[in-house]
């Protein structure tokens, strides 16, 4: 997998297309900037890593290293679980709440009413569990069956 590091515009450039994307107060996310490097793959898949850390990546012929935090799609910027855990306490729109058990089985949600098309994050309380794209009164669940439960977890009735 090629992997490149982000220049420090490239990594405020996306830092800025998330934060208007969820209502972020783009102060909350300094921290990013001054203590992690950025990567990004070809895929277009980010993923930071603690400036301390680079140095050994470097060193270490290693595939992969860092926290998987989005991906840059075409139509946005797609959170992974980890990305929603560090953007989800501070968004303010386009947060989806939805039940825990249906999202965590793989099931795609049917929404009511009508939500702007795009990528939102979903949650249940205080639990962040993803992201979604709505379309079509529906919400794409993107969870990677290998972090899913099984269905025979799935004990609520419709």
């Amino acid at each position: 997998m090629k992997i490149r590091e982000l220049s420090k515009k490239e990594i405020k450039e996306i830092l800025q297309r998330i934060c208007e994307e969820y209502s972020i107060e783009p102060c909350t996310l300094n921290f990013l900037i001054r203590d992690f490097a950025w990567f990004i793959t070809k895929e277009g898949k980010v993923f930071i890593l603690r400036k301390e850390a680079k140095l050994f990546a470097y060193e270490n012929p290693v595939q992969r290293f860092g926290l998987y935090i989005a991906k840059i799609e075409k139509d946005g910027i797609r959170l992974s679980i980890e990305g929603t855990h560090i953007f989800g306490p501070v968004a303010k729109k386009k947060i989806l709440e939805v039940d825990k058990i249906k999202w965590m089985v793989g099931e795609d949600i049917k929404v009511n009413i009508p939500y702007e098309k795009g990528f939102y994050i979903v949650k249940n309380g205080y639990d962040f569990l993803g992201s979604t794209k709505i379309k079509n009164f529906t919400a794409k669940n993107f969870l990677p069956k290998n972090r899913r439960l099984p269905m025979k977890f799935n004990l609520r009735s419709e």
